[in-house]
């Protein structure tokens, strides 16, 4: 956090934007084009004029897959629709280079934020507020979904437009539940049931592990945090100022996370081992290999699935609550976001691509060449979209329900969720137990939270 907080020191205000832009794709001006999808959806209408201007768009994505592509794609229909705009594409542009940008004041005037980094770049006033151009154009904030819209914003004010969200959600494999003599209709409805179905999976050759029944550390991003908020823990004070994760909540979560992992499935080190020498695929594609048979983890898990095992019968729901809070079950919500730096002097100019790239169109077109979801409903559940995508159907309600998050909601993020990962390795490796790990991960990150505050002047 260091670097943001010496440039928040001198101040991030609108500065002149010059220098260098670094190097990237540009993309060319295109003729006027057909539309890329549905009709209907508002689509980047209203610049102040048809003069020439040039936009500087960064991400980190590439250009040779995934969100890369689907940069191309909004960026080349944009450029159609508006033939008087050129946007240079750098696709090898991340947080660091922007903390750089920024303290040299050489900004781009668009840039992909994750979650996360709404808050903490948001925090650094290092974003353009766009409420008053969201309340001059009408523009209806209840075309996405709710946890959308919460993660575009930061302490009221809406700082960016979603390019696509995500969740983490239980899979199941049918088939491996079928083959196992259990009821494949009926996935685990409490942790009772995940730790018994967990033990039932598991299949052995011999001696050997062949498959495991279910991994819990194999999760997207940190599994104490949504451990921990699945059994009714709250991660930080509403004031921002403390975290709450230190209580009975947090360690009977933590608790028995290990219990499956060691009890159940003989360590991390026995499942690493594993892992490798079956070539199962981890947490990413260990599904799709029918190398487990339950799964917490992103919505993007289909993919794998697509390519390697598309005939697999896969069911998804949402994660269910622990003993803290039994009967109530979790979706854990993430995405990316893109925002105009307030630094850049093309406000009028980047609001308008930001609202063709978050428009019902601009939103079709980041599912035309990735497994990903948009964040605008309509066009999440336009049917071609729908029909096309393996497992779109049944995960889209759950879009619906998130409930939670998959990060810490402070600005000191980075610094609180290294302490936490360390916590999780020293977990693993049996160096410390839950009961002493979650304090000390508590007082830990709360030194961070306070070193940040403190700097922030708070």
């Amino acid at each position: 956090m260091q670097g943001l907080t010496e440039i928040a020191g001198r101040g991030l205000t609108r500065r002149r934007l010059g220098g260098t832009v670094a190097p990237g794709v540009v993309v060319a001006l295109a003729a006027c084009g057909m539309t890329a999808g549905p009709q209907g959806g508002q689509s980047g209408q209203g610049t102040a004029d048809s003069r020439p201007v040039t936009l500087e768009l960064w991400h980190d994505w590439g250009t040779t897959g995934g969100g890369g592509f689907a940069m191309l794609d909004q960026i080349e229909e944009y450029t159609k629709r508006k033939p008087s705009v050129t946007i240079n594409n750098t696709a090898d542009a991340g947080r660091a280079k922007l903390i750089t940008a920024l303290a040299s004041d050489t900004v781009p005037d668009l840039f992909k934020l994750n979650a996360p980094e709404v808050i903490e770049f948001g925090e650094q006033n290092a974003l353009l507020p766009l409420d008053e151009m969201v309340k001059r154009d009408k523009w209806d904030l209840k075309q996405y979904f709710d946890f959308a819209v919460q993660h575009m914003s930061y302490k009221g004010k809406v700082l960016s437009i979603t390019h696509h969200p995500d969740i983490r959600n239980v899979f199941w494999s049918k088939k491996l539940y079928q083959e196992s003599g259990m009821d494949a209709s009926k996935p685990p409805q409490s942790w009772s049931d995940l730790e018994l179905h967990a033990q039932r999976l598991i299949k052995r050759d011999g001696a050997q592990v062949a498959r495991y029944g279910w991994v819990p550390t194999w999760t997207a991003n940190s599994w104490l945090l949504q451990y921990w908020q699945a059994n009714g823990a709250k991660l930080l004070s509403d004031d921002g100022k403390k975290l709450l994760f230190s209580g009975t909540q947090a360690v009977e979560a933590t608790t028995w996370v290990m219990k499956v992992v060691d009890s159940v499935n003989g360590g991390m080190d026995a499942v690493n081992q594993w892992n490798t020498a079956v070539d199962a695929g981890g947490g990413y594609r260990a599904l799709a290999r029918e190398r487990i048979a339950l799964h917490f983890n992103g919505n993007w898990c289909f993919f794998p699935v697509t390519a390697e095992n598309p005939t697999l019968p896969v069911g998804v729901q949402a994660f269910p609550g622990g003993p803290g809070a039994a009967g109530k079950q979790f979706v854990f919500g993430g995405g990316t976001m893109v925002g105009a730096l307030k630094a850049s002097k093309k406000a009028d100019a980047a609001w308008d691509y930001l609202k063709f790239m978050g428009s019902k169109d601009g939103q079709y077109l980041v599912q035309k060449r990735t497994s990903d979801v948009a964040g605008h409903r309509e066009a999440a559940n336009a049917p071609e979209v729908v029909n096309q995508n393996l497992g779109r159907k049944e995960i889209l309600p759950l879009f619906e329900k998130a409930n939670a998050l998959s990060y810490v909601p402070s600005p000191a993020v980075r610094a609180i969720e290294t302490v936490i990962g360390e916590m999780q390795t020293k977990l693993v490796k049996r160096e410390i137990s839950p009961k002493d790990a979650v304090p000390q991960a508590a007082q830990l990150a709360q030194q961070q939270l306070d070193d940040y505050l403190a700097q922030q002047g708070r």
